[in-house]
């Protein structure tokens, strides 16, 4: 299930934010960020103390990271010397079913939705018109017809 999450978070987060198919790794993917302060990131399929330290050993290019579904108390000791873990960076891969449901938002909050380029994008905002929330996947990642509860 870790292995599926992952491979699907990375072509998600790559197709919703415009960057090139991930490519495949012996650990698990490449992504191309494209970014300054991050060139690309490895993201490892599986927990495993082997494929963290071949992920960083294959790294050439300042500023690639290493997404590890694991707690960074766990994946730190697996760094090679040199590497750290950015606490700031560091959170948790979130992922439900998607479904179909009624298009309400708490009160005071404004939601909208738009689809660019393959990509659906829904934000939240405030009574300020201040960003609340977003999501971003892609378009042929569809809601089931269930309305759920």
């Amino acid at each position: 299930m870790v292995e599926e999450l992952m491979r699907t978070w990375a072509a998600g987060w790559a197709v919703s934010r415009g960057r090139p198919t991930p490519e495949e790794r012996p650990w698990g993917l490449y992504v191309r960020v494209g970014k300054e302060d991050q060139v690309a990131r490895h993201v490892l399929t599986a927990p495993d103390a082997t494929m963290v330290r071949a992920a960083a050993a294959s790294v050439d290019v300042p500023h690639t990271w290493l997404k590890v579904p694991a707690e960074p108390p766990a994946a730190e000791p697996w760094l090679p010397a040199g590497w750290i873990v950015d606490e700031e960076e560091s959170g948790h891969l979130m992922a439900t079913g998607l479904r179909r449901s009624g298009r309400s938002a708490p009160e005071g909050y404004t939601p909208s939705a738009d689809t660019q380029d393959g990509v659906v994008l829904i934000e939240v905002h405030d009574g300020a018109g201040t960003l609340a929330a977003q999501a971003r996947w892609p378009s042929s990642a569809r809601p089931s017809s269930s309305t759920g509860s």
